[in-house]
């Protein structure tokens, strides 16, 4: 999915170092002040880019599409029907755009955008009362939506050319309706769509995956950690071949949210050929983020386990990136993070109440994994951190890109954009931060800033997010969001 959440860091960089940039013909702004609100980004590659801003009044969202130079192509004003409001996004490899809207009378309007000529089309249908709607994919026409009615969950697909609508019932033998999770769907290259399905019973999680074909008929289930003592908190695929695929993610033995490792598995829709299991502190690099003495007291307690012939292990809450493959190499990255919580106050008369509130997760640093196609660890590496941003959700600061023998990581934190490049055999070929100074205009301050960093296409960038800027002449002030290109 191509969506980029916009966030973090201070702007705007200068021609220095690595980067490059001109911002007078690279960079675009929405003043607030304009009718569109809530700006979002789609990056196409040499398609160009998508920005979809929605009315202050809602219901009329714009789309207008850029091509690499950042000359406007084409707009679509969408005419969406009242109290909907978009909640879905989903992008496929054929460049193809997808929005959901959603009411809370079970309303819903689906458009589907070719990124190619910008051609659409729009359609809408109902659910059942009480539906509700976490998750979309679509397969040409047909679109897929993982939703749930009282804690039961089921699958709907939609034709958006007909808006002929089906409920999909399944079953898991052996376990109640009420067990049962959807935990995502994922629509690979050859074009099935799969649903990852978590299935509980006393003191264990199954992960099963449930194979669609394009017309959205279950072509078969697969049991992908049967009998064994773990539980799989993440799953994501990739298809390597002919019904041949790849999954990985992370897992733990004791807590379905906290992470004690990573798995790497190669199954097809019937059988698992093998899965493999990596406990982050058997990386020999995970714990580099941390000081040396605090190192030197962890590895002295996996010693003492491992004595007592005992496995030691540390939880992570973990966002992980979609597998790439280099090669004859698989290159993962995950991002580690834990909540944080703030001490609130509230005085009632002679009453003092005290509670712990919510402040957002702490990102700490990313793991750099690669493996063979065996599934066997050829490499790690650690990633420090640390950002001064928190999100009230997990996502991915870190944008990756591969060009010939060299990966390149970047995240933007605080007024840089730290950069790390690791050759295939996981030599460290640069580490460097670059600095962001202003916008192109003298006269112009940049009071505060949020933006995010992501790969477009060959070694060019985008920076993207909101920005209030102070003209020192004349003391006008104004707050944009924006978009601008770089060359890495």
């Amino acid at each position: 999915m191509r969506y980029k959440i916009i966030i973090i860091g201070v702007l705007l960089l200068s021609a220095t170092n690595g980067f490059s940039q001109n911002n007078k013909d690279f960079r675009l702004e929405f003043s607030s002040k304009d009718a569109y609100i809530n700006h979002t980004l789609f990056e196409f590659d040499t398609l160009g880019l998508i920005i979809l801003s929605e009315t202050k009044t809602g219901n009329i969202y714009k789309v207008e599409k850029y091509d690499t130079n950042f000359v406007k192509i084409k707009e679509i004003l969408l005419d969406i029907p009242k109290r909907q409001h978009l909640r879905l996004y989903y992008t496929d490899e054929d460049s193809l755009l997808y929005f959901g809207f959603t009411s809370a009378r079970n309303g819903f309007t689906v458009v589907k955008i070719n990124v190619s000529d910008m051609t659409f089309i729009k359609n809408s249908g109902y659910l059942a009362p009480k539906t509700n709607i976490s998750e979309m994919t679509a397969i040409d026409e047909l679109v897929f939506f993982n939703f749930s009615i009282k804690n039961n969950y089921a699958i709907a697909t939609f034709d958006i050319k007909t808006g002929e609508q089906k409920v999909i019932p399944f079953y898991l033998d052996g376990y109640k309706e009420k067990n049962i999770d959807f935990d995502k769907m994922k629509v690979v290259k050859n074009n099935e769509n799969f649903v990852y399905v978590s299935a509980y019973q006393t003191g264990y999680k199954n992960t099963y995956i449930l194979f669609f074909d394009k017309n959205g008929e279950l072509l078969s289930t697969l049991d992908l950690n049967k009998n064994l003592d773990t539980y799989l908190n993440e799953v994501n695929a990739v298809s390597v071949g002919n019904d041949v695929y790849i999954f990985y993610g992370t897992y733990s033995k004791k807590n379905f949210s906290w992470s004690e490792g990573m798995y790497f598995a190669k199954a097809n829709k019937k059988y698992v050929n093998y899965i493999k299991y990596y406990n982050f502190t058997d990386f020999a690099n995970f714990l580099s983020y941390l000081p040396d003495r605090r190192v030197e007291k962890i590895e002295k307690k996996k010693e003492k386990k491992k004595a007592k012939g005992k496995n030691f292990s540390m939880s992570y809450m973990i966002t992980s990136h979609d597998i790439m493959k280099v090669d004859s190499l698989y290159l993962y990255i995950g991002e580690a993070f834990y909540p944080t919580y703030r001490t609130e106050t509230t005085n009632n008369g002679n009453d003092t109440q005290t509670e712990q509130v919510f402040d957002g997760y702490q990102y700490t640093h990313a793991t750099v994994v690669v493996f063979d196609e065996m599934g066997n660890l050829v490499w790690d590496k650690t990633v420090n951190m640390w950002q001064n941003y928190k999100p009230y959700f997990p996502k991915k600061f870190i944008t990756v890109s591969v060009n010939g023998n060299l990966i390149s990581l970047l995240f933007m934190n605080r007024n840089k954009i730290v950069s790390t490049e690791y050759s295939l055999s996981g030599d460290v070929i640069k580490e460097e931060n670059y600095s962001f100074l202003s916008t192109s205009n003298p006269n112009e301050e940049i009071r505060y800033s949020f933006a995010d960093i992501i790969y477009w296409y060959d070694n060019y960038y985008l920076t993207n997010g909101f920005q209030k800027i102070k003209n020192t002449n004349d003391g006008s002030k104004r707050r944009v969001f924006f978009v601008s290109r770089l060359k890495y």
